[in-house]
């Protein structure tokens, strides 16, 4: 059931006819939108023998959010989604509507994300959401795997780790990753040649 004109009903359909030891697997293929998603198990003789729903279910696109600073809650103003459609990732409490400081990231000040997130929701007219693991005041080569700063021996391991566990806990599926950095890399000299072969490592 399409939430708030958001969405496409599409009636009851059969993800699984066959089911063995009170299991059963299927998919269900949905356009983009915002859902409450019913499901109810018939037996031989077509009764409804169970039923149970899921609320707010969002079928849209995903960002992983990263870098430094602006990316990380250290904007001067905070700010919320307009729009209901747009989330950000909390490990504790799972999808919760875009608020600033987005969960995950440091600082505790504002962000682009949920603007952008209003834009985007906007424009493709469905739910967009962010997993935004930025880290404030880092270097792009603190985010490579087994980084370690030589001028202190402190391991930067854990930048790459948010990154990776980001990807897993989406299965790998999302848009793309939206990467804001480089003032740290400005003030240590970075060249131009270093930064792009660091962040494409």
């Amino acid at each position: 059931i399409a939430e708030n004109g958001m969405g496409k009903d599409t009636g009851w359909t059969v993800i699984d006819s066959d089911v063995t030891g009170g299991s059963y697997d299927g998919s269900l293929r949905l356009d983009g939108g915002w859902y409450t998603v019913e499901l109810r198990g018939i037996d031989a003789s077509g009764n409804v023998i169970t039923s149970t729903s899921l609320d707010r279910i969002g079928v849209g696109e995903i960002l992983i959010t990263a870098g430094q600073s602006n990316s990380a809650n250290s904007g001067s103003g905070k700010l919320q989604a307009l729009n209901d459609f747009v989330m950000a990732y909390s490990p504790t409490s799972g999808w919760v509507h875009a608020e600033d400081p987005l969960p995950i990231a440091t600082g505790s000040g504002g962000s682009p994300w949920t603007a952008l997130g209003d834009l985007l929701s906007d424009e493709l007219g469905v739910p967009v959401g962010f997993y935004n693991v930025g880290w404030g005041g880092t270097r792009v080569d603190q985010w490579l795997p087994d980084a370690v700063d030589n001028s202190t021996s402190d391991s930067y391991a854990n930048l790459y780790d948010r990154l990776a566990t980001a990807i897993a806990d989406l299965g790998g599926e999302f848009a793309g990753i939206l990467w804001h950095q480089g003032e740290s890399d400005a003030g240590a000299g970075t060249s131009t040649a270093d930064y792009a072969a660091r962040l494409l490592e």
